[in-house]
């Protein structure tokens, strides 16, 4: 409609000095001049049209200021009869008869009596080179060119858009694939995906009926795709057909996913609890295929603080536990992976078991699950690998790891480098574990071999001063390098980091010694080709236990020696370490609770670990993705302490 080479039609061009309007060719005059029929004249000195269209002046006179009369005014020369001023006419630039001529798409000018060009409105020199007066002239289009419209340079483009232009001003011209300008405002482009928006499906305006979702398009039924239609379970055996698409709520790997992504669509399902209960659940899943679900009893589409974490490869069942109150609704979000070739199975099973548990987080001496968080102030990163807390209230909380030892007082205050303070080395004297018994503190190095240098007490007046001393010395070299530790009974039981291929060992040395080094006696060795990096350790009077990253079990073993015992495989372990504290609620000599924490940001506890029917579950998850190591048990307080390394904070659990 107003391209001058098109006008009107494919081919139909404009002539010189012409535009194109509304599909018309139409002359442009400059704007010292105006159409007289098919002509664009200077009123002010054609004699034809002195003063207006048709008006012409007698013979011998000329035409002046828009007057006919018999000479031109001073400054003006006569051409022809018409009074021109030779310095500005393009007709007479610079002498009568002199005119400017232009090139394509402008108009000739004429300034202190030499010729130029101006575009004609809506032409640009976009290519800069109408000075020079070459043959392309004002060579584009400015009112329908989406590469500059209006202007040389002003482009159009928009979101999801192919940009066009017209009458100058830019436009849509075409919306990309899946997408619509659904709110006809040109500067945000094509905003509206029309393949998922339940306003606009497929098309703008297209709105989808109560209880359908937009799906690629198209307006369907949807159920477990959001929270909108979140699947409800019921105790028992669950079948869940499922109609979802999209992944909208985990996103990314869970802290206990190991890192793979997830590919979607992820599943939102809902339980409800009746009472006071301790959740089960168990997704029937193929093998090697990685899933995860996280839990969580914030708002549904909330993730930001989770109470159970599931992610299994290798099993065909998938479990975890949670706490649930009466009337309290856990919202599970399910999700396949890039770890296996098989999504979510569809009908999925998912079978829900609800206990009463036998013991109650706050209650008969287990630990609640109130956190809080106490900032270190330090601000590199490090790894940690054990916590310890002694049993002063008013004492210090430690962290540390193999090149690392930190404490800080509970209340909170000013961090101390307890390695830096001690002189402490990561080749000589750091490792995986500390004790603290009283006022004597101890770390254990991770060296491999020798008889000695394996356990250092590094202070006998609770940290009021360091002094280093290598306590012990080993009859024979250790299995492995000594990765958990316990105080019981007045003595440190110390056991190995071994694989599969050989027994896991307990050493202990009595505590409080004077004369160094003490002897240590080989206590027990159990597990060839059962159990692996059981790094966790506690006793009571009639038994070891331990946390063995072998199908992530915890195990008792009697303290004579004999076959080991599953208390519990519901929680994940790690190959790196674990930590085990036991309480004796009743003072019979015999563990009445467990605590365990292994490379999760979450503790889990084990009542009844002694009893022919032990009851297990997560306290508390406090969040995050990164591996997080380490648990001290404050006995006085009744205290849990753990470590983010993610903040570096401290993490009580009361």
């Amino acid at each position: 409609m107003t391209d001058r080479n098109h006008c009107g039609g494919c081919g139909a061009p404009c002539a010189a000095g012409e535009i194109c309007e509304v599909g018309s060719c139409q002359i442009s005059c400059p704007a010292s001049q105006i159409a007289c029929g098919a002509a664009c004249v200077d009123t002010a000195s054609d004699p034809a049209h002195c003063g207006a269209c048709g008006t012409s002046c007698s013979s011998g006179q000329v035409c002046s200021d828009s007057l006919c009369g018999a000479s031109c005014r001073d400054g003006l020369i006569d051409c022809g009869g018409a009074c021109v001023d030779t310095t500005t006419h393009p007709d007479h630039c610079g002498a009568c008869d002199a005119a400017c001529t232009a090139p394509t798409g402008a108009t000739p000018v004429c300034i202190a009596s030499s010729c130029r060009a101006v575009c004609d409105a809506l032409m640009g020199d976009c290519n800069a080179d109408l000075g020079a007066m070459t043959t392309d002239g004002c060579e584009t289009t400015l009112g329908t060119d989406p590469a500059n419209c209006g202007a040389c340079g002003r482009a159009c483009s928009f979101a999801h858009s192919v940009g066009g232009c017209a009458a100058g001003v830019c436009t849509v011209a075409m919306c990309d694939t899946d997408y619509g300008d659904c709110d006809g405002v040109v500067s945000n482009g094509c905003e509206t995906r029309l393949t998922d928006d339940d306003l606009n499906c497929a098309a703008c305006g297209t709105v989808c009926p109560m209880g359908e979702s937009c799906v690629a398009g198209m307006c369907r039924a949807v159920v477990g795709d959001t929270c909108s239609n979140a699947i409800t379970l019921m105790d028992g055996a669950n079948t869940v057909a499922w109609t979802a698409f999209s992944t909208d709520y985990l996103t990314a790997a869970p802290s206990c996913g190991s890192g793979y992504t997830p590919t979607g669509p992820d599943l939102v399902l809902r339980y409800t609890a009746s009472a006071d209960v301790v959740v089960t659940l168990a997704f029937t899943k193929p093998a090697s295929t990685r899933w995860h679900a996280v839990v969580s009893t914030e708002a549904c589409g909330s993730l930001a603080t989770t109470i159970a974490c599931m992610s299994e490869f290798t099993a065909t069942t998938m479990t975890g536990s949670f706490h649930l109150g009466s009337g309290q609704t856990a919202y599970i979000y399910v999700v396949d992976t890039t770890s296996g070739t098989l999504p979510l199975d569809n009908p999925l099973t998912v079978n829900v078991s609800s206990i009463v548990p036998p013991c109650t987080p706050g209650m008969g001496g287990l630990v609640g699950t109130t956190t809080a968080r106490v900032p270190t102030g330090v601000t590199t990163t490090f790894s940690e690998y054990y916590v310890a807390a002694d049993q002063n209230p008013t004492g210090f909380v430690y962290v540390g790891g193999t090149s690392v030892l930190y404490r800080l007082p509970k209340a909170g205050g000013t961090v101390q480098d307890v390695a830096a303070a001690a002189s402490l080395t990561s080749t000589t004297h750091l490792g995986y574990e500390m004790v603290i018994d009283g006022n004597d503190i101890y770390v254990l190095n991770d060296t491999t071999t020798g008889t000695t240098g394996k356990l250092w007490r590094i202070s006998t007046n609770g940290g009021t001063t360091w002094t280093v001393q290598d306590y012990a010395t080993f009859p024979t070299a250790p299995g492995d390098d000594l990765r958990g530790a316990t105080v019981y009974g007045g003595r440190i039981y110390m056991v190995t980091d071994e694989s599969s291929s050989a027994n896991t060992e307990v050493w202990s040395v009595p505590t409080g010694a004077t004369t160094l080094p003490v002897t240590a006696t080989l206590e027990l060795s159990f597990g060839l080709g059962g159990l692996s990096y059981c790094d966790g350790i506690a006793r009571d009077t009639t038994y070891y236990y331990f946390a063995c990253y072998t199908s992530d079990q915890i195990v008792r073993v009697p303290i004579g020696g004999g076959t080991y015992e599953l208390i519990t495989d519901m929680h994940p372990t790690s190959i790196t370490k674990a930590t085990l504290s036991g309480v004796d609620t009743t003072s019979d000599g015999v563990y009445d609770i467990l605590y365990m924490q292994s490379g999760y940001e979450a503790i889990y506890y084990v009542c009844g670990p002694a009893s022919g029917t032990p009851f297990s579950s997560v306290l508390v998850d406090f969040g995050g993705a990164s591996s997080n190591f380490g648990l001290g048990l404050d006995r006085v307080a009744n205290t849990l302490w753990a470590f983010d390394d993610d903040t570096r904070e401290f993490v009580s659990v009361r």
